[in-house]
């Protein structure tokens, strides 16, 4: 592992700070849930070295689902193995592959249809995912100049 020295000018292990350093995994994902998503995709691009419990915290914010409400499933494997939800193993040990498309089916959890977030239930806040509620401003923008 390559040293560099920190603020002190002692030498400290080299962190990866460029995330272009890192192989990075593409997952292409196929919500199966209801009629009306099932014909869309949303793509992450992740580090290697996320962890399965990051993938689906990040799938979810980028779906608008509750994290925990829905399971994920190798789209391309006929057993549809779900990938656990609070693992810590990263992509790369979890058999995704970096530089190739990866492909997985967003699917209901329990027979149960994944929870939508809502900025009532506050469950956009204490999942630490609090910039959705920008995204979301309901009413009359302010004016310029007002």
């Amino acid at each position: 592992m390559e040293m560099v020295p920190n603020e002190e000018n002692q030498l400290v292990p080299k962190e990866i700070e460029n995330a272009g350093e890192e192989p990075r995994v593409l997952c292409i994902i196929q919500d199966t849930t209801n009629s009306k998503t099932v014909n869309e995709r949303l793509t992450v691009n992740l580090p290697a070295s996320t962890s399965l419990s990051k993938l689906h915290q990040d799938v979810a914010h980028k779906a608008g689902y509750v994290t925990g409400t829905f399971d994920l499933a190798w789209g391309n494997i006929s057993d549809m193995t779900t990938l656990e939800q609070s693992s810590d193993m990263t992509l790369s040990e979890s058999g995704f592959e970096a530089g190739k498309k990866n492909f997985l089916q967003l699917t209901d959890k329990d027979g149960e249809q994944p929870q939508m977030v809502s900025d009532e239930s506050g469950t956009a806040d204490s999942s630490g995912l609090d910039d959705t509620s920008q995204e979301r401003f309901i009413g009359p923008l302010p004016r310029e100049g007002a």
